[in-house]
């Protein structure tokens, strides 16, 4: 009796290894066919907004993923430039980025780095370019390290692309030297 409950036990114990693995599996393979396939692909990317023949900011990427249906284009290796008055303003650099092209709406994200014509120099993980309003804005942490030596750090920020008017949200914090 008990070499027949053990073996019973073995092929119960079997069966259900066997349904787990290919329910998992299944999950898998469901993900892997849930996940988009773009509808272009394109390397050395270039992507300019403009205003009345003014460029606005000019986008640079290795390589850029384009999904129509989504009005989505993913990028790799953000490299942006803002310009104003016709004029190059300001830098950011980022892993990856996102635009929206409805919605006029670019996203940087991941080792976020803003520099300004000024030498001010934004640091954060997520970033979004407005084109609508003019705006930068995050709900992420920022630190911004000023020419002068004066450093701010918060939680969520507005600003525009030359960090001149700025809004940090909260937990701010910072080290601000005296005008001499």
């Amino acid at each position: 009796m008990g070499k027949s409950y053990r073996t019973i036990f073995i092929i119960l114990f079997l069966i259900i290894f066997c349904l787990c693995k290919s329910k998992s599996g299944q999950k898998l393979s469901q993900k892997v066919m849930a996940k988009k396939i773009p509808d272009v692909i394109l390397y050395d990317f270039s992507y300019e907004f403009t205003n009345k023949d003014q460029p606005v900011w000019i986008l640079y990427s290795k390589k850029a993923e384009v999904f129509k249906d989504d009005d989505i284009i993913k990028v790799d290796g953000v490299h942006l430039l803002f310009y104003k008055n016709g004029k190059q303003d300001s830098i950011l650099d980022s892993k990856f980025g996102e635009v929206r092209e409805r919605e006029k709406i670019l996203s940087a994200i991941s080792n976020v780095v803003l520099k300004t014509s000024d030498g001010s120099i934004l640091y954060t993980e997520i970033l979004h370019w407005d084109d609508n309003i003019s705006r930068l804005y995050t709900d992420e942490y920022i630190k911004i390290v000023r020419p002068n030596g004066d450093i701010i750090e918060g939680i969520g920020m507005e600003a525009d692309n030359n960090l001149e008017k700025l809004i940090i949200k909260r937990r701010v914090k910072g080290v601000i030297y005296e005008k001499k």
